[in-house]
């Protein structure tokens, strides 16, 4: 993960802090729980509560005593921005780099038969993980490229949205399901707290849990923000994120 700039405009702020657990560069990080913590540590993966930013070095937490470049203490430095947007890669599980497959629950999606309407994908893989007020983009097939916002799911039997892609959605034409603008907040992290992770599980609805709110989504470096988007790895697409803290220690603005 990486500062992807400040809404509103602006430098961005970075500092050293104390840590009390070890870091890797480029995670998240958030204020230590102890009550006056004046450290930081990882941020869990469903919870970024009193967020301070990403680690921009690795550091070893150490209880023991030591001296010059031995000292227990160690200090790393860390974006602390208020309104810092944040950008990383979307992973396919809970481990970093995990590929996004057609297995139940996952998000890359293979219309069985084809449906004229442009409206109903019928794999039976969606499970009962629900992407509704996501995104539903065309792999592969006539409407690669093209994005539409997720509006109905029926568990085990299919997707849809309320605006129909322009082309038919043909037999064997493979979209993803994945996070939207606006979504949240609710996304979770990897467990090393440094990618976002793009599949919600079993009985999981969208948003999920966590407390950072999608201000934009790339698929392949392009935006759906400005319409379609350019396709290049249709079996594994590039899916990023760029996400907003709803509670950072400088400033909440938790709901």
């Amino acid at each position: 993960m990486y500062s992807a700039g400040i809404l509103g405009g602006g430098g961005e702020y970075v500092r050293r802090f104390r840590i009390s657990a070890s870091v890797i560069a480029g995670q998240m990080v958030v204020k230590s729980p102890l009550t006056g913590n004046a450290e930081i540590t990882d941020a869990a993966v469903n919870d970024q509560t009193e967020a301070i930013g990403i680690s921009l070095e690795a550091g070893t937490y150490s209880t023991t005593q030591g001296t010059g470049e031995n000292s227990a203490e160690v200090m790393v430095k860390c974006t602390f921005s208020p309104h810092q947007l944040v950008r990383g890669k979307v992973s396919g599980g809970t481990g970093n780099d995990t590929d996004f497959d057609g297995s139940t629950h996952n998000v890359i999606m293979t219309e069985p038969t084809g449906e004229a309407a442009g409206i109903t994908l019928a794999d039976t893989d969606v499970g009962t993980s629900e992407f509704v007020g996501g995104y539903l983009v065309g792999l592969s097939g006539n409407n690669a490229g093209a994005v539409r916002i997720i509006d109905a799911h029926t568990d085990n039997t299919s997707t849809a949205v309320v605006v129909p892609f322009d082309n038919d959605i043909a037999q064997n034409d493979t979209y993803l399901r994945t996070f939207a603008v606006n979504n949240g907040p609710g996304v979770e992290i990897t467990t090393t707290f440094d990618q976002y992770v793009g599949v919600l599980g079993a009985t999981v609805d969208l948003p999920d849990t966590g407390d950072l709110l999608v201000w934009d989504v790339l698929i392949d470096e392009s935006s759906p923000n400005q319409g379609s988007v350019i396709i290049q790895n249709p079996s594994q697409p590039l899916v990023e994120l760029v996400t907003y803290f709803q509670d950072h220690v400088f400033s909440s603005t938790a709901l």
